[in-house]
């Protein structure tokens, strides 16, 4: 049993409106990618500066701070 030619015609028309919305969510999807790439290389080089900046502030508070008292 065939569909009737409007229900063929309907069907081919949802066809190809799911084919151009797959193709804009791959599009949409593709962008995030590269979007979330470009955040995690922001995210490490921040990462990065925030473990130097640990490391000098730890320096300069051996060189700086007064010496712990000892109790006894």
């Amino acid at each position: 049993m065939s569909d009737p030619p409007g229900k063929a015609a309907e069907r081919r028309a949802e066809r190809i409106e799911w084919r151009k919305r797959s193709h804009l969510i791959s599009r949409a999807s593709r962008h995030m990618d590269e979007r979330l790439r470009e955040m995690n290389g922001w995210a490490s080089a921040l990462d990065e500066r925030l473990r130097r900046h640990a490391q000098e502030i730890a320096i300069w508070h051996r060189k700086w701070d007064d010496p712990p008292s000892r109790v006894g």
